[in-house]
């Protein structure tokens, strides 16, 4: 990004010499929306959910930007709803809605949606699940 402001600052700078200091306003200009771009990608680089799915409740962390909202659900009321091919799936509790793994691709989208759902109906049966925690990340790994 250095090099991305530092290529047309210099050129500006030059045109600024030439008698043109028109051209280094604009210059500036870009440089400062192009750190205005930058710094919007990096509050959401971590935006994602995380679930976690313990014996009395279905914990539910989203992040957007700089929000975070935690919810506690109950696991026997909720519901995994798979829309549509390429749409993100649905995390359902009575009138609540969450769309989860909206960052993943396809498959892994699919995976997730599997293992979830999955996981989901063992509690309900009273099985344990090994794996209680699953973060959610924009590119799908697991903890």
């Amino acid at each position: 990004m250095g090099a991305a402001c530092a290529v047309p600052g210099a050129i500006g700078l030059g045109f600024c010499m030439a008698g043109y200091p028109l051209v280094l306003a604009f210059c500036l200009l870009q440089g400062l929306a192009l750190a205005a771009a930058a710094l919007c990608h990096a509050v959401h680089a971590l935006d994602g959910e995380t679930l976690e799915l313990d014996p009395q409740a279905l914990i539910v962390q989203t992040q957007h930007g700089l929000h975070t909202r935690t919810l506690r659900l109950n696991p026997a009321w909720a519901r995994l709803e798979r829309p549509r091919a390429g749409q993100a799936p649905v995390l359902c509790s009575g009138a609540l809605r969450i769309a989860l793994a909206a960052q993943l691709n396809g498959p892994q989208r699919e995976r997730f949606a599997a293992e979830f759902a999955h996981g989901l109906a063992r509690r309900r049966s009273g099985d344990p699940w090994p794996d209680a925690r699953i973060p959610i990340r924009p590119d799908g790994a697991r903890a």
